[in-house]
């Protein structure tokens, strides 16, 4: 998804809203210099939610389609929302001792669920929430034998394993996490950025592309 936002840079061609400060971004300024021919690509930087903002919703849904699918929507109204004052982002993390009542800030926001509300919060700062997904759930079933864990139970098994770190729970989730991956590939910092894909969850993809 990353990636797409970053392809935006160049997909509506003419269309003035990826344009940065009135000039239009050239193609051969972001060259990426790789060694191996299969990491050659063009990217432009993070679109900031001025750019994003410009786009109307049926060109942003048509150039993120068959990646951000139902996201797409929201993560427009985001950028809209941004701009317009809506949402203060410099207000969000205003009184961060209360850790819980930035986390119902976040979620407060439309498409923010307890997955994104937790990574904004690392975002900020604050980790004592562990982002939850279906890579949370393979690596506590092969690293903590927790061979039950499913969306239901995953939750209460976070807690059960990490609380003991509190409030640094998700710093000690992401370390276990990368040392696992390690322990698979090696060292990531020598991972070509070609492979990024394969890694969390997507480890079968991985091993048909070193075969």
């Amino acid at each position: 998804m990353a990636r797409a936002f970053c392809d935006l840079r160049f997909e509506p061609g003419n269309n003035s809203s990826m344009r940065s400060n009135g000039q239009k971004r050239q193609r051969d300024e972001l060259n990426t210099d790789q060694s191996d021919d299969n990491c050659k690509r063009v990217l432009g930087t993070f679109p900031s939610s001025e750019e994003l903002a410009r786009l109307n919703g049926e060109t942003f849904k048509e150039l993120t389609k068959n990646v951000l699918g139902y996201r797409a929507k929201d993560i427009l109204k985001l950028a809209k929302d941004v701009e317009s004052g809506n949402i203060k982002l410099d207000e969000l993390d205003e009184g961060l001792e209360d850790k819980d009542a930035l986390l119902r800030k976040f979620m407060q926001i439309k498409g923010f669920g307890s997955f994104a509300s937790a990574n904004a919060l690392m975002c900020v700062g604050l980790y004592h929430k562990v982002p939850a997904d279906t890579e949370t759930i393979r690596h506590l079933k092969e690293v903590h034998g927790r061979n039950n864990c499913n969306k239901d139970t995953v939750m209460k098994d976070v807690e059960e394993i990490y609380d003991k770190y509190a409030p640094f729970q998700c710093l000690a989730y992401w370390s276990e996490l990368l040392d696992s991956y390690e322990c698979k590939f090696g060292k990531l910092s020598e991972l070509q950025s070609c492979a990024y894909h394969t890694i969390s969850g997507r480890l079968e993809s991985f091993d048909t592309m070193v075969d």
